[in-house]
Order: C-alpha cells, then sequence, then structure tokens
C-alpha cells in the first residue's frame, strides 16, 4: 500500500541536506520523529548508501536544502523507502492510504490534517 508520495509526504519532513558529496550519504532527510534517511547519489546501486539513522538536519547549516531541490530520483527513493517501512503496519490497519497517511502525521506533527491533503 503506497502510503506517502510526493503529494503528500511534506507533511512529515522536517528537514534536507545535500553536502555535495563530502560524504558517502550526501543526502539527509529528516523527518519529525526524528528519524533521517540518509542516500549517497545512487542510493539503488550495490555500492550506494540507503540508510536509516537518527539525528536530525540543522536548518541552519550551508548545507540544508528543502525537499524539492534534492535531485527527483532521491524525492522518489525517500517515498518508496518510507512506504516499504511502513508496508506491513499499512496492510494491517485497516485503514485507508489517505487514513494511514493522517495518522502518521498526526503522530509526527500533532496536526490534523484534511483526508484529501492525504491522499498519495
Amino acid at each position: 500500500m503506497q502510503v506517502f508520495s510526493l503529494n503528500n509526504i511534506g507533511w512529515i519532513i522536517s528537514g534536507c541536506d545535500d553536502n555535495g558529496g563530502a560524504t558517502a550519504d550526501r543526502y539527509t532527510v529528516a523527518f519529525f520523529d526524528g528519524d533521517c534517511l540518509g542516500m549517497s547519489d545512487a542510493p539503488t546501486h550495490p555500492l550506494g548508501v540507503s540508510m536509516w539513522c537518527g539525528g536530525g538536519v540543522d536548518p541552519a547549516a550551508e548545507t540544508a536544502c528543502n525537499f524539492d531541490d534534492l535531485p527527483d530520483h532521491i524525492q522518489a527513493h525517500t517515498v518508496a523507502r518510507l512506504n516499504q517501512g511502513l508496508a506491513d503496519w499499512a496492510e494491517g490497519s485497516g485503514l485507508t492510504p489517505e487514513e494511514c497517511a493522517r495518522e502518521i502525521i498526526h503522530e509526527m506533527t500533532g496536526e490534523w490534517p484534511d483526508l484529501a491533503e492525504c491522499r498519495p
């Protein structure tokens, strides 16, 4: 089940970083629950990096950026990894994708967006 898409993932992203390749995990996407996804420029390549970690992104850092500024393939990979991690919970929840997204958004941010805004 696809819970998040490029249309609704912005609700749960707290910050992003592109360090220009200074480390193997060039891109970091941070979520409001404290989880981060660190990725190389080729996260699906056998030698690429795509790993969950804790921490966050300093919004004042020189390398901080908006999610929309990240390359399209990095945005798509972020959505895919998030949905992969939520698959078992979402399938067993009995909720629609919109309801699943709304529950997660509320848990991370305390907000209750309209279901239409949660549509993947």
